[in-house]
């Protein structure tokens, strides 16, 4: 599926914003940008050694974003960056946020991102 640069920037955005906390990232994998189709893999922080309620808590925080990168990697997103620049900083903003928004639903954020944001 397509996506302008634009919506794609907004998706990375939005997706560092949700992990912040976590100190986990979801990235494209080395080597994507080369690539047609994107690929996304999931980086995480050292934490050192944690009681075991922290351990499973972030183990559930990373299976999430792995789930989140096979998802998108489902998606098979194909960047065009020859798209024109259409959204102002508010609207842009406005869609970082609904997909922030999303991103708290089970599956909003790749409903979201493939039928508002994709083009076929």
């Amino acid at each position: 599926m397509k996506i302008t640069s634009e919506y794609y920037s907004a998706m990375q955005n939005a997706l560092s914003w949700f992990y912040r906390n976590d100190s986990i990232s979801i990235f494209e994998m080395p080597g994507s940008r080369d690539r047609k189709i994107k690929t996304f893999g999931v980086n995480w922080a050292a934490k050192g050694t944690q009681p075991p309620c922290e351990a499973y808590s972030y183990a559930r925080a990373l299976q999430r974003a792995g789930a989140m990168a096979s998802g998108l990697n489902s998606l098979q997103l194909e960047v065009d960056y020859r798209a024109p620049i259409e959204l102002t900083q508010e609207e842009y903003e406005a869609v970082v946020n609904e997909l922030v928004e999303a991103l708290g639903k089970k599956h909003g954020f790749l409903c979201l991102v493939e039928k508002k944001l994709c083009t076929k």
